[in-house]
């Protein structure tokens, strides 16, 4: 595992919007270009491989605008068999 750093940008707007922005930041793990791995990299530079691999971030709002009441709407859903011709 490499150098990975995470900025997280929390912008509030006059409208009330919220907008949450996630940067990641850090060393790229990278290794030189060779063709038989290209099917498993991506290549990020002239010369350079990258690994491939994906960032997560997970959050959870709780803002208790219309008082400190909470609801939960839910709907009952079932599956319907249906022919197709």
């Amino acid at each position: 595992m490499l150098n990975s750093d995470y900025v997280w940008d929390m912008v509030f707007y006059p409208s009330g919007a919220i907008e949450d922005k996630f940067h990641a930041t850090g060393y790229i793990s990278s290794a030189f270009l060779f063709v038989a791995a290209q099917r498993r990299r991506n290549q990020v530079g002239e010369h350079t491989l990258g690994t491939i691999h994906t960032h997560s971030a997970h959050c959870k709002v709780d803002l208790d605008v219309g008082g400190l009441e909470n609801w939960v709407w839910a709907e009952n859903m079932a599956f319907v068999p249906t022919a197709i011709p």
